[in-house]
């Protein structure tokens, strides 16, 4: 194998791509980071993104719903006590 400085930029810059590519894809395995175009019929318990069951919890409808409210009634709490002081 020849040494990287002896390549030319053209030559190293694509070496590194064919690199970060490999690299991407084995940690995409490793991850099991499947779209969720690949498996259509799935349930979100089944795909491997979000992992974290908050996130999960928080990425779906109601969880949505729930983090509104939330936001909304602190920001209600939070002008409430501006204007009792």
């Amino acid at each position: 194998m020849i040494p990287m400085t002896e390549l030319p930029l053209v030559e190293q810059r694509l070496a590194m791509r064919q690199r970060l590519s490999a690299q991407r894809e084995c940690l995409a395995r490793q991850l099991g980071d499947i779209s969720p175009e690949a498996l259509p019929d799935a349930s979100p318990e089944d795909r491997p993104y979000p992992r974290s069951i908050t996130m999960r919890f928080l990425s779906q409808e109601m969880g949505m719903n729930l983090l509104a409210q939330v936001a909304t009634f602190l920001v209600g709490y939070g002008m409430r006590s501006t204007k009792s002081t």
